[in-house]
Order: structure tokens, then C-alpha cells, then sequence
């Protein structure tokens, strides 16, 4: 689905999940001097110079989104390309076992150890 169907159809994307291979096109992409230059004023007495080669949001016809590096995301060549547009408005978490503590653990050493579980979801 394009951004601009999403859009269309109600939704408000705010993030972007991608592979870091999307990420880095994107940034490849930013940083053209005839798109949106990252050059600035070095700080004087030459401190701290930073070179810039990083852009995370994106502001389009549609909104401004943040772009998500992820890499899981990036298991194959075909799953690297893709770029998943979320709408945090239609997202929510799903207690399905709140959080416990069980402390019934075999002990060795001076170490007292537990283990915390949970089980969750999203909707």
C-alpha cells in the first residue's frame, strides 16, 4: 500500500520501519545538495566538528515521519526493500499476563536470582 492510500483512507502515519539498506537510500537521498544540504558553520575554535550524514524525518505531502532503522527487517533481499508506514493511532497493547516475578529459582553461587515474565500483545 502507497502512503497516499493510507493517507486517503484515514490514516495519520507518523513512523516509517525500514531495513537499514532503506535507511541508508534514504539518507543517500536527503543528502543531495539539490534536495535538503546537511552543511553547516563549523563551531569556533574548531571544538567539535561534526559531519552530518544522517536524515531521520521526512516531511511530505502527507505528513511529517520519522524513519525507523530496523534490523530485523533485513533477513533477505526482498524483505530489505520493504518499508513499513505506521499510524500509532491505531495501535494498542494487550495485557494477556501482567508482569510477575517468580523467584523460585534454583540458587548457586551468592547470586540471588528470579526470573520476570509477561505476556503481552498487540491488538
Amino acid at each position: 500500500m502507497l502512503p497516499s492510500t493510507g493517507y486517503q483512507n484515514g490514516a495519520n502515519f507518523r513512523h516509517v520501519s525500514a531495513s537499514p539498506y532503506v535507511k541508508s537510500v534514504f539518507v543517500t537521498f536527503m543528502s543531495d545538495s539539490n534536495v535538503a544540504p546537511f552543511r553547516y558553520a563549523v563551531s569556533k575554535g574548531g571544538e567539535r566538528n561534526t559531519i552530518v550524514a544522517t536524515a531521520d524525518y521526512y516531511e511530505g505531502p502527507f505528513g511529517t515521519v520519522m524513519i525507523h532503522p530496523n534490523r530485523v527487517q533485513a533477513t533477505g533481499a526482498t524483505q530489505a526493500r520493504n518499508a513499513f508506514f505506521i499510524d500509532t493511532d491505531m495501535l494498542s497493547f494487550l495485557w494477556l499476563r501482567k508482569i510477575q516475578e517468580d523467584k523460585d529459582v534454583a540458587k548457586t553461587g551468592d547470586a540471588d536470582k528470579g526470573v520476570i515474565t509477561r505476556t503481552s500483545s498487540r491488538r
